[in-house]
């Protein structure tokens, strides 16, 4: 697993990380995740340090989630490198890139406008579906080397915009940018299926 602080696990309900994704994924499937992710960082970090983060494990698949934590353009050249890099080791792993999104709003920050209820604001639905993080460009150059990709955007941006019931959005990320537990699970589910 290479990602960020969601992969880390940052911001899950009292620190629970064994809801996270990659733990979940290590359950359902009986599979030992090596979860490789460094809060705070974007795809330039294992870019370069893929060896030292593997630490000589050979893992059979990898997990890749940086869709918010890209620094504009210039995270595309770093995100191609680590793609060949990975495609490159000797046992060939399986890779899938697991998107997420961010739901900041023009202007906004990050945490939720202030209720006492589980429901949004009209400024908490206010992001749009092109301002949610870099997965655009990531499925483009996934697509280039053909591998696959999973998405939380595409598979619930309908659902959290319009706040529905069934999958509130305050319940499915713990800010706009860190999936709750619940929001783990969600990816969890689409990596297995």
């Amino acid at each position: 697993m290479l990602g960020g602080s969601i992969s880390v696990g940052e911001e899950v309900h009292g620190g629970q990380v064994h809801l996270i994704y990659p733990r979940l994924l290590g359950h359902a499937k009986r599979i030992r995740v090596l979860n490789r992710a460094v809060r705070g960082t974007g795809v330039a970090h294992p870019s370069f340090c893929l060896d030292s983060l593997l630490q000589g494990e050979t893992p059979d698949v990898v997990l890749i989630e940086y869709a918010v934590n890209f620094d504009g353009t210039d995270d595309y050249a770093p995100f191609e490198r680590l793609l060949r890099r990975l495609l490159r080791l000797p046992n060939h792993p399986a890779i899938v890139i697991v998107n997420t999104m961010e739901l900041v709003p023009p202007g906004g920050r990050l945490p939720w406008e202030p209720d006492t209820t589980w429901g949004a604001s009209p400024k908490d639905l206010s992001f749009e579906y092109r301002s949610t993080g870099a997965e655009d460009m990531i499925n483009d150059v996934a697509n280039y080397y053909g591998i696959p990709c999973v998405s939380l955007r595409g598979a619930l941006f309908s659902e959290l915009k319009a706040n529905s019931s069934s999958f509130p959005i305050k319940q499915i990320y713990h800010d706009r940018h860190h999936p709750s537990a619940w929001g783990h699970s969600l990816m969890a589910q689409m990596v297995v299926k």
